[in-house]
């Protein structure tokens, strides 16, 4: 992600903001993953697909790590962050988090798919997708 990110100057097409959730969320997004897919986390009944109640999993626990390993103040990378941009780039990673679901693919490719004949960086939804 990182030389895509520079390869293509993203930072100047979608914003600093943008780049640091996307590096961030691709480095917490799989972090604690146990070995097994979401299938198997719903069909054996484990603690993380109680937890969630069967929705992406995996996903939800990725974040939830994710968010707590964030609080530790060595790790606090978000710590300078007011309130409202704290907001937008937690949204923003638990949005891209969750978008690794594998049984969400083809939703979103189709979705992409679909903007991409008219994508513009300007347009915060094809962003945000």
């Amino acid at each position: 992600m990182y030389a895509v990110i520079w390869a293509v100057d993203l930072p100047s097409k979608i914003g600093h903001l943008e780049v640091l959730i996307l590096i961030v969320s691709c480095i917490c997004h799989d972090l604690d993953h146990p070995g097994y897919n979401n299938i198997y986390q719903i069909n054996a009944r484990t603690e993380l697909a109680l937890r969630y109640n069967d929705i992406s999993p995996l996903e939800n626990h990725h974040c939830s790590v994710a968010f707590r390993v964030l609080e530790y103040p060595e790790c606090n990378i978000l710590a300078a962050l007011d309130s409202a941009t704290f907001r937008t780039v937690r949204e923003g990673i638990i949005r891209c988090i969750l978008a690794t679901d594998m049984a969400r693919h083809n939703e979103i490719l189709g979705q992409f798919t679909e903007i991409t004949p008219e994508f513009d960086y300007q347009n915060k939804s094809h962003i945000n997708l």
